[in-house]
């Protein structure tokens, strides 16, 4: 592609786009709509940290794209500062931040405290932080199950003791908290707050709202919002799959050189989506996690419901006459774990009755042809 080419691109892109950053994911809106309730609820429980005083650990849940995270971060960068107050805070991605060592560091870091990325122990880590903190702070754990299931709960347990500390839990799996002991459960003494998926109306007042700030006057199509909406509304309600649907169909009418965003420009968009992010994903997993992806497969191909136990069992029937690696109970259960923070599958620990323990049930996030044509060139 040569320099004029270019410029021909950066000129249609004016031509639709207005403020394109106003599309991004991290984007926090100057009034978030639909979510006053859960704004007023968060305030309620965390007021206390405005007056240098530790609050009640909070946990928030909902499914993706409910507006925790924005919510969260909107009630800490426009409207604690509104108020002339502080709150001397850290925010934490568990997905990326998946080990306690990793998450004491970056608080610390948030804190303005250096502290080495390795070299030393956890112990060091969580006693750096007891003599950094001289005032209640707030530690908001963004996908805090996701940190659950990689490493345990030590770490919720030891920031529920420490008299300085303020947890939120962030997370779209509420079922994770039946993986804490009963200890840390006890300490944490937790405040809980659903955020309900958004409906089709709502998510396209959402959009509309971003595209009066990201796009020139004129250029969307009538049915291109209700178009977006009613896509993500089959992802349970999912706003940020549905500007990030918004967002794409825009490019793909500035590569088209379109001086409109159109229904077709939403309809290669959402084939677009559908199809890269999530073959490209099990494609590329290592192949012991694809030899357990492949029995999902042949187990959800003859029945509804699976459990953990069920994926043992039906790996050590076929492993011998498919050449499949030897591994453990604790290793399969480990690779569903990271599955799980993959978006290709959920968990859920249930009860089987009194006396008799609990079992895991798995549940697929993707479809069935997905994962086939993820898997099909495995075993070729």
């Amino acid at each position: 592609m040569d320099i004029e080419e270019l410029i021909k691109i950066e000129k249609a892109k004016k031509k639709i786009f207005k403020d394109e950053s106003v599309l991004d994911i991290n984007y926090v809106p100057e009034k978030p709509l639909f979510r006053e309730n859960e704004l007023k609820l968060i305030y309620l429980e965390l007021s206390p940290l405005l007056d240098g005083i530790r609050a009640t650990n909070l946990f928030i849940y909902g499914v993706t794209g409910s507006g925790k995270t924005m919510i969260m971060k909107y009630f800490l960068e426009k409207v604690v500062p509104q108020l002339g107050k502080e709150i001397n805070y850290s925010y934490v991605n568990c997905r990326e931040m998946k080990t306690e060592y990793k998450v004491i560091r970056s608080v610390l870091l948030d804190l303005n405290v250096p502290f080495p990325k390795t070299g030393l122990s956890t112990s060091d880590a969580y006693e750096k932080l007891k003599k950094a903190l001289k005032s209640p702070v707030l530690v908001v754990l963004d996908e805090v199950d996701i940190l659950v299931k990689n490493a345990g709960d030590d770490l919720l347990y030891n920031f529920s003791r420490n008299d300085k500390v303020t947890i939120v839990g962030i997370s779209n799996d509420p079922t994770f908290i039946d993986l804490l002991d009963a200890r840390t459960l006890s300490s944490l003494k937790r405040k809980e707050i659903v955020f309900r998926p958004y409906n089709a109306i709502q998510l396209q007042e959402i959009l509309r709202q971003r595209a009066v700030l990201a796009f020139n006057e004129g250029v969307l199509d009538d049915d291109v919002i209700p178009l977006c909406a009613a896509f993500a509304m089959n992802y349970y309600g999912d706003a940020r799959k549905a500007v990030e649907l918004l967002h794409l169909s825009g490019k793909i009418a500035v590569m088209e050189g379109s001086d409109i965003v159109s229904a077709d420009h939403v309809k290669k968009a959402m084939k677009e989506l559908e199809r890269s992010s999530i073959l490209d994903l099990i494609r590329s997993l290592p192949n012991t996690q694809k030899c357990v992806l492949y029995v999902l497969l042949k187990l959800f191909e003859r029945q509804k419901i699976v459990t953990l136990n069920d994926v043992v069992k039906a790996y050590e029937l076929v492993k011998d006459k498919l050449g499949f690696p030897d591994v453990s109970y604790k290793t399969i259960s480990r690779i569903l774990n990271e599955l799980e923070t993959y978006g290709i599958l959920s968990g859920r620990v249930v009860g089987r009755g009194r006396g008799k323990g609990v079992s895991k049930t798995i549940a697929l996030k993707v479809s069935l042809d997905t994962l086939k044509r993820g898997c099909e060139d495995f075993l070729t």
